[in-house]
């Protein structure tokens, strides 16, 4: 229970952080609040339970001293996490009004933190320093502030603003004490932040403080109100993907864990890629399953002058900007799906690799591929997590392939100063498939497109094996060479069935070269139509599937030619469809092969009156495949059709 002792011994100045927490929210994020706290050197906190299962396990933590049994809430509450505006969580809000009430009662000061707000730094002498005549000073949810670089004082006020209660310091005076009063009549909204919202609408219009335009007075000029520097005050928004504390040129006090996508587990994922985590050094956070598996990810093109789209440069719409944001996502999701594959074969756990968003997700129409109002941001940005997947089925996935379960960590996993040494030396080696060696290439993405089809467990993990041995040898035949640059690899022989089984190739041995390896996996179309030396020498793409060349292309690649690809192909070097059903149609062009579907394509080959053959699409070979049943031909039989050896 609460005592003035202890109220006393917890304090600083008279000032206390509050933090209230249930078996909902404790067991997940705890630690990390309890970490950045002790990290930032905040001494005068207290943590109130509501249940007491929180109390058992903050005694458990050794906080018997820094923490209190909430009087007047349930003995137990749900322990699965909350959902926005669900009753449970609506309840959860308001237990932190009376609790803050009690504690400036007793004549404390109040800096209250919600659990999922991570502190970076102590923000008691500048809350103690600015404006001593407020009141009470609150957090905003918005994103635009008008304050220029190195201003650090308060937001200007205005009382129309979106007020966060997750964060805010009340002094202990009595009208402050009336408000509170006030604000627990409200307790029929939705919740405390709404109740707080329709407390100070009821209470008449605010004024600005005359000569303080960073103050105003609110519920009839009683109190007196400023809002937190959004710079220093920050929610994920404004510090992941604005990073407007390095804008603004202001030091970051804390960070709140809102203003995006997802509950618990996302919030969790974007707090650890920010390099905010403090999972204990013994969990499986910082012990993955199988080790890690990690990959460089090539990244997308950039149209020149893209921040300035729609805003500088008016020849381009804000549809521009999206067509040119999906294909950016688009382009780094492909590798991203060669590297789960890949994971899943080995069953390690993925390192997710730092994408770049070209445009925002939000919750309303942007403005220039921005939240409006945002003027600031630079595009583009480090995607958050929430800002491309849903983190709840990442994190907790019902994706297995023979018990191989899909486990990922986040990008900034590799540079937590945390990492145990084990994990940053394994991170030292490397292996790399690049796409100048036809057959690994080709293996990977045969693999892949296996595991597509459900295939067996044992062929993926095979394959993975072969892309070990396939490295392997390159990286020999570039060491015997002193000097030599493995941005050029050593062409290897294109496997056949024999080399597959063979027991140097195992899933033994591909385990084994993969135990203390980093992957580097390059774009799956990052060498097509490329006019690189490269491409000219070694990197053999889709042109295997065309008529005449390249001359060693085995049919054991073929399988791995994705649909698109195989179209892809024919438009390499500007071809027409018509070049794989010759005469006609001549005026067909190649740039829409895309939309063009599988059994279409197929179906065009067969022509009823003359019974065409397979062999139209290829000169010379098989010269007795019969095309009338092609839309009955499977994908990878058609593909075999076209790879013959020579």
């Amino acid at each position: 229970m609460l005592t003035v002792e202890k109220l006393a011994a917890a304090a600083k100045n008279f000032t206390v952080m509050l933090m209230v927490t249930d078996a909902s929210t404790a067991h997940d994020l705890l630690h990390h609040w309890l970490g950045n706290v002790q990290a930032a050197g905040i001494g005068y906190y207290l943590i109130a339970a509501a249940d007491d299962a929180t109390s058992q396990l903050l005694v458990e933590r050794g906080l018997q001293e820094r923490c209190y049994r909430l009087a007047g809430t349930s003995q137990q509450t749900q322990s699965t996490g909350y959902v926005w505006a669900s009753e449970p969580w609506k309840d959860a809000t308001w237990r932190k009004v009376p609790a803050a009430q009690q504690l400036l009662a007793l004549g404390y000061n109040v800096l209250l933190s919600d659990i999922d707000v991570m502190w970076l730094a102590d923000p008691l002498p500048y809350l103690t320093a600015v404006t001593p005549e407020a009141d009470f000073l609150i957090s905003l949810d918005g994103h635009h502030t008008d304050k220029p670089p190195g201003d650090e004082g308060l937001e200007a006020f205005q009382a129309h603003r979106m007020m966060n209660t997750g964060v805010y310091y009340a002094r202990a005076r009595i009208q402050v004490l009336d408000m509170y009063r006030e604000w627990l009549s409200y307790r029929r909204a939705n919740h405390d932040q709404d109740g707080f919202k329709l407390m100070t609408a009821a209470g008449g219009l605010a004024e600005k403080v005359p000569g303080q335009p960073q103050l105003g007075r609110m519920l009839g000029g009683r109190l007196v109100v400023g809002h937190l520097p959004l710079s220093s005050f920050m929610h994920s928004y404004t510090f992941s993907v604005m990073q407007l504390h390095k804008l603004a040129k202001t030091p970051p006090f804390e960070v709140h864990m809102v203003f995006g996508y997802g509950h618990a587990a996302s919030k969790i994922y974007k707090l650890r890629d920010a390099g905010l985590g403090h999972d204990p050094l013994d969990s499986e956070y910082y012990n993955p399953p199988g080790g890690l598996l990690s990959f460089d990810l090539v990244p997308p093109r950039v149209p020149p002058g893209f921040s300035g789209w729609a805003v500088e440069d008016l020849s381009y719409t804000e549809d521009d900007m999206e067509v040119a944001h999906n294909r950016a996502i688009d382009h780094q999701l492909q590798q991203l799906y060669h590297a789960l594959g890949l994971a899943l074969a080995l069953n390690r756990t993925l390192l997710m690799p730092a994408m770049s968003c070209l445009c925002v997700r939000g919750w309303f129409p942007n403005e220039a591929c921005r939240l409006p109002g945002d003027s600031r941001s630079s595009l583009p940005f480090h995607c958050t997590g929430d800002q491309v997947f849903d983190i709840e089925g990442l994190m907790h996935p019902n994706i297995s392939v023979a018990g191989s379960l899909l486990r990922v960590r986040p990008p900034g996993f590799a540079t937590d100063s945390r990492l145990p040494p084990t994990l940053q030396q394994q991170q030292q080696g490397r292996l790399t498939v690049t796409p100048g060696l036809p057959a690994c290439k080709a293996v990977v993405r045969n693999a892949i497109w296996q595991q597509r089809r459900l295939a067996q467990f044992e062929q993926l993990q095979l394959a993975c094996a072969v892309v070990a041995t396939c490295t392997a040898e390159q990286q020999q035949a570039t060491q015997a060479k002193a000097g030599a640059s493995l941005a050029r690899p050593i062409p290897a022989t294109p496997l056949d069935s024999t080399v597959l089984d063979s027991e140097d190739n195992s899933a033994k041995r591909g385990e084994r070269a993969f135990s203390t390896g980093r992957l580097t996996l390059a774009a799956p179309d990052a060498f097509e139509g490329a006019d690189t030396p490269l491409e000219a020498s070694y990197s053999r793409n889709l042109a295997q599937s065309k008529p005449s060349k390249p001359k060693e292309a085995k049919v054991s690649d073929a399988a791995s030619i994705s649909f698109k690809r195989l179209e892809k192909g024919y438009a390499v070097q500007g071809r027409k469809l018509a070049q794989t059903k010759p005469s006609k149609p001549k005026d067909a062009k190649v740039s829409d092969a895309a939309s063009i579907s599988f059994k279409r394509l197929e179906k065009g080959y067969a022509v009823q009156s003359q019974g065409r053959k397979l062999a139209q699409t290829k000169p010379g070979k098989p010269k007795e495949a019969k095309v009338l049943d092609a839309a009955s031909i499977s994908f990878k039989r058609l593909e075999k059709g076209y790879a013959v050896r020579p």
